[in-house]
């Protein structure tokens, strides 16, 4: 009568080529991971600024994205960074209808929109905030951009977010960009 079953040495092999297929696979999965975050955030953000650009049009006033010190659930309120050198969106971003100063949060301004602060991505922008005019146009002669990288800088897989002057915005690969992930400037 013949045995049958697999040897200590076939189970040895097995083992070994699983292993080896492992390491292959899980490095490209956590790539496939990392990318997925990144194009689902983009696509959000470019979301809130294609309504943005509807809230204007709509309401007939400038609408606002800043780079938000304190968001809706702080005790503080909402308040947008103040100084021009704030150009880090990466702890959230304020969407709404200024009323008041252009480009800070007044009294009497409404919030339309936030984007709570990120879990290891960055959000940074070539400048403190941007405005759309009544007609959906930047209040800006040049384009600005918000690049969008993972927390490691590095930008394979980052994103950048540009809105031209005539307040259009489309989504494009770093690789293809003259921007990077630490340095966000036009």
């Amino acid at each position: 009568m013949k045995q049958r079953g697999i040897t200590l040495i076939e189970l040895m092999i097995t083992v070994a080529v699983l292993a080896i297929l492992a390491t292959i696979a899980v490095p490209s999965f956590s790539e496939y991971i990392r990318n997925d975050r990144i194009t689902k955030q983009s696509n959000e953000v470019y979301a809130a600024i294609m309504l943005m650009r509807s809230e204007a049009v709509r309401t007939g006033s400038n609408v606002t994205m800043c780079a938000a010190q304190t968001g809706p659930n702080d005790s503080a309120g909402s308040a947008c960074y103040a100084t021009a050198s704030a150009t880090d969106y990466s702890n959230g971003a304020l969407f709404f209808i200024d009323r008041g100063t252009l480009g800070s949060f007044d009294t009497g301004d409404e919030l339309i929109n936030y984007i709570p602060a990120l879990s290891k991505m960055t959000i940074k922008g070539t400048k403190r905030f941007f405005s759309l005019s009544p007609r959906g146009t930047l209040n800006e002669t040049t384009a600005v951009s918000l690049v969008l990288c993972d927390d490691d800088a590095d930008t394979r897989g980052g994103k950048e977010i540009k809105i031209s002057p005539l307040g259009r915005g489309e989504v494009i690969d770093l690789s293809s960009s003259t921007l990077n992930c630490n340095a966000a400037t036009n």
